[in-house]
């Protein structure tokens, strides 16, 4: 009897969508269904052919009654979806893209950003306001001057030792070329400039300028920052240090060179170009009789009242 099964063929199949009925079982359900009639689709954690198969998926994904694939959750991923989503993905298989600011990391599941210690706001792209620190800004400064407290440990950058009671920690100045919260910065100052230990800005030495001291003065130019004028009849000739007249106009440089007082120095113009040399005399004699004395280098000429000596 084709519509019936068990002992001696009593019992009915009423299987559904016309399912085959089995002689010996009843209704041979479609994969993924069970009951008598077929009609019931697996149960959570049973897949296959009569539900026999059980299933591996973890993290609350569901599983396919057919196949027994895992449909992760959001927020997770893999073949048993035991994977969280990579860094800067989020949601139903981590097809979402994280926009979190300042090294937040992203909620695999939500998106939504946990901002790291000085910052806040949906994408952590704010900084903390004066007098607060930590994650999301929440805890609230205790130096004196709240304009002085690091935003990310709460720390007194500039320490009031009268008012801070022992909150402030990083009063001790930094070791020269580092700076800032437990000076953990380098320092970038050159020409022997020092490096303050709260901002890392250069305070450059006398004849050097820029952010990090790596010009020298321009021309008039002179003292520390390049801040003085010189006051010499040539500003070329004026000391980037000292503003001192390297060469001496006395017409003209009232008293504001020094350096024309020196009769051991003899200062003379470069063979090329506009500079000058400063010369020891006693050297410069030496050298100037060995030239004119050496037939290699001099010549006498003709012609003339008084004997002339001409560079070969």
């Amino acid at each position: 009897m084709n519509n019936y099964h068990g002992v001696q063929c009593k019992k009915l199949c009423n299987c559904a969508d016309y399912k085959k009925c089995d002689p010996v079982h009843g209704c041979v359900c479609d994969t993924g269904y069970t009951g008598s009639e077929c009609s019931n689709a697996c149960p959570s954690g049973r897949y296959g052919v009569n539900c026999s198969e059980e299933c591996l998926c973890a993290n609350d994904a569901e599983c396919d009654t057919v196949t027994g694939d895992c449909l992760c959750s959001a927020g997770w991923f893999g073949d048993h979806c035991t994977s969280t989503c990579p860094a800067g993905t989020y949601g139903v298989n981590c097809k979402e893209e994280c926009f979190c600011g300042h090294d937040a990391k992203c909620d695999p599941v939500t998106g939504g950003c946990l901002c790291t210690a000085g910052w806040y706001g949906d994408y952590c792209t704010k900084g903390c306001p004066i007098g607060k620190f930590g994650k999301n800004c929440s805890e609230i400064c205790a130096c004196s001057d709240v304009d002085q407290c690091d935003v990310l440990t709460g720390q007194c950058i500039q320490c009031n030792p009268e008012s801070d009671k022992g909150e402030c920690n990083s009063h001790k100045a930094c070791p020269a070329g580092t700076y800032g919260v437990n000076c953990n910065e380098e320092c970038f100052c050159a020409n022997d400039a020092e490096c303050d230990p709260v901002s890392g800005g250069c305070l450059c030495t006398a004849g050097w300028y820029g952010d990090h001291c790596t010009k020298g003065c321009p021309m008039g130019k002179f003292g520390k920052n390049c801040s003085e004028i010189c006051a010499c009849s040539d500003v070329d000739q004026c000391d980037v240090l000292t503003g001192q007249c390297i060469q001496y106009n006395p017409e003209s440089d009232k008293g504001e060179c020094n350096s024309h007082k020196d009769d051991n120095i003899v200062i003379r113009p470069t063979d090329k170009g506009s500079g000058i040399v400063v010369i020891d005399k006693e050297e410069y004699f030496e050298k100037l009789e060995e030239e004119i004395t050496t037939n290699d280098t001099y010549s006498e000429t003709e012609g003339t009242r008084h004997m002339k000596l001409q560079k070969r």
